[in-house]
């Protein structure tokens, strides 16, 4: 292990919605850590208490089942920004590739927006040959069409071909922005408890919850695993069958259940000390024991206009597309909730209001506005991401989080540095703790083990591939990727033709040797009909050839912007995935053996400003 620069502050806490996400091993290494090198350190490890998570709501209006509360859902964004919130959640098999978001797309030329707007225009005029064609390279423009499998299936294609022929506006936001290998279980009504008051007593649940593992852990375990290995895989999926229902895990809470598993995995490791684990719920229920002041939610109730503009401008600052802070009718929605208990140990979160002449503290119940008064006997109030995250590293305390966790910590730094421009007497906050895995980087330690690469990652690694090699070899990968993507910045994309050129110009072109059979050959034929309808139009110029010139330069340009996201996207994803796997797929696939070597060669570094 790599060590810090500076001892850690007195307090440090870490949390995560999902355990079975990076959450255990990062856990794991960092209290390993921690006591070796510096014991006097207080480590605080958390379910951070989120809400169960929101299906897309647009989407579910064209469920025809509507029975059912939860659902599979992947991970997507629409023209708003997010369209689903998944925290209960996995991935199938030892790859996935997160979601793509729209500023990250802009980076590279692609605007997705004005090409949606675009695509309602031109639609009608794409002939069923490209449509049918295109869906085999996963660009789906008609989800009546079989989608191919990429890491795991695309999930609900009938809703989608309602919903995308009612709102096609949104498809190319869905398609453009899209999870591969990451699945979660999501409410199909807003559902506002935390996770810890999930029953996996109450049968749609635990239905749902099985169902979830068997689809995604287990079955992605088997798919994936090297042959020569899948009998002890099988033999560690059985084993923690058994051991839930010895433990039994299935009469509590869903975090009970998830402390259940790590335990498992504990105990497969011989680990001599476990994780004591507590909850984000129970830590702002009782902030004195933690040395939580409340800082920020003092400062909003006494200078709320300040407060108002900092919050808002580090937002703007870091791009970030969460909600801003705003006062109608003298209520400010303030980036607090209340948790309110409706059971024993149940709770049910609401979004906060202040009014700005009064500071009285509101909630909305019913279409009324309820008035209560802190402290609560029976709820607590804890911060959205911004100011939830900043206090836990004020004074003696700071966080630990992954490489390539929580995007909201640029916009928590810029909001405490703004406070600060503007004369407040914050408590001196410390510095972040980041936590790097190295997972694909030192996964050659499994070895003698053949990776079974998913499709849509092929193009890069083949079929198959042994650790040592994905090891050596992916990096370098990312690196040519992101040659193809700097050199296609060059062009406008009026000019993506020229690119297409240069592609097919160059026998050892990197760019067609990392396309897949299917969108080599469409992209080719398109490139074709577009020379075409090119040389109509110049010969015999009219309506209706230039109509189809436009469409065919369209369909080209579409086809260059889908292949360019894939680029973005396994590149991006990658790189997240080195730092970010999920703990319960690496143990199914390579067991508790390969935990303590990759612990081995964890690093941490403080971030800070």
């Amino acid at each position: 292990m790599n060590f810090l620069s500076s001892i850690p502050a007195k307090k440090i806490f870490k949390g995560d919605q999902n355990l079975l996400w990076d959450g255990f091993l990062t856990d794991f290494a960092l209290q390993m850590f921690l006591q070796k090198e510096y014991p006097q350190s207080q480590f605080v490890p958390f379910v951070h208490d989120e809400k169960v998570g929101a299906a897309d709501i647009n989407m579910i209006y064209c469920l025809r089942d509507t029975s059912a509360p939860y659902l599979l859902s992947e991970d997507y964004a629409d023209s708003a920004g997010d369209a689903c919130y998944i925290n209960i959640d996995g991935s199938y098999g030892l790859f996935y590739l997160p979601v793509v978001e729209e500023d990250r797309l802009k980076e590279f030329g692609i605007s997705i927006r004005a090409k949606s707007k675009q695509f309602v225009r031109i639609k009608p005029y794409l002939n069923e040959a490209f449509i049918r064609e295109s869906a085999k390279t996963g660009l789906v423009l008609n989800f009546s069409e079989p989608a191919p499998n990429t890491i795991g299936s695309m999930l609900h294609q009938d809703v989608f071909d309602c919903y995308f022929n009612v709102h096609p506006f949104q498809q190319l936001f869905y398609l453009f922005s899209k999870s591969h290998g990451r699945y979660g279980i999501v409410p199909t009504e807003d559902k506002n408890v935390l996770l810890s008051s999930l029953d996996c007593k109450e049968p749609a649940f635990q239905k749902s919850l099985k169902d979830f593992m068997q689809s995604t852990f287990f079955d992605s375990a088997i798919q994936y695993s090297d042959p020569s290995h899948l009998a002890s895989v099988k033999a560690r999926i059985h084993e923690l069958e058994d051991y839930m229902e010895k433990q039994n895990a299935w009469n509590g809470s869903y975090t009970d259940w998830q402390l259940k598993v790590i335990r498992f995995m504990e105990q497969s490791m011989n680990a001599p000390d476990t994780l004591s684990y507590t909850k984000s719920s129970h830590i702002f229920q009782h902030p004195g024991e933690y040395g939580i002041g409340h800082w920020l939610f003092h400062l909003l109730r006494e200078k709320s206009e300040l407060f108002m503009h900092c919050y808002n401008e580090a937002l703007n600052e870091t791009k970030m597309s969460i909600q801003r802070i705003v006062v109608r009718d003298s209520m400010m929605n303030i980036p607090y909730y209340l948790n309110r208990m409706f059971d024993v140990n149940r709770y049910y979160r609401t979004p906060l209001y202040m009014h700005t002449e009064t500071k009285k503290l509101y909630f909305r119940e019913s279409g009324r506005w309820i008035e209560f008064d802190p402290p609560l006997d029976h709820g607590f109030i804890t911060g959205k991401a911004i100011p939830f995250l900043n206090e836990l590293r004020l004074l003696d305390k700071t966080i630990a989080l992954p490489e390539s966790g929580s995007k909201y910590t640029p916009a928590c730094k810029a909001m405490v540095r703004l406070l600060r421009e503007n004369d407040v007497d914050l408590p001196k906050e410390s510095g972040i703790i980041r936590i790097g895995l190295n997972f694909l980087d030192h996964i050659h330690l499994k070895t003698e083990y053949q990776l079974q690469i998913p499709a849509m990652l092929q193009p890069y690694f083949g079929k198959s591939l042994s650790t040592d090699q994905f090891s050596k070899t992916w990096r370098v990968v990312c690196e040519q990727i992101q040659e193809i993507l700097t050199g296609s910045k060059r062009y406008e994309e009026d000019q993506q033709v020229r690119l297409v050129e240069e592609w097919f110009a160059d026998d050892y072109s990197k760019a067609l040797s990392f396309m897949d059979p299917a969108m080599r050959s469409l992209l080719w034929k398109t490139y074709q009909d577009y020379q075409d309808a090119r040389e109509k139009k110049q010969n015999k110029a009219s309506d209706s050839s230039i109509s189809t010139f436009r469409v065919e330069k369209w369909k080209l340009n579409l086809l260059v912007d889908y292949y360019k996201q894939r680029l973005i996207q396994v590149m991006d994803g990658l790189h997240y995935l080195n730092n970010r796997p999920y703990s319960l797929s690496v143990f199914l696939m390579f067991g508790p053996e390969f935990f303590w070597e990759l612990l081995e060669y964890v690093t941490f570094r403080e971030e800070k400003e």
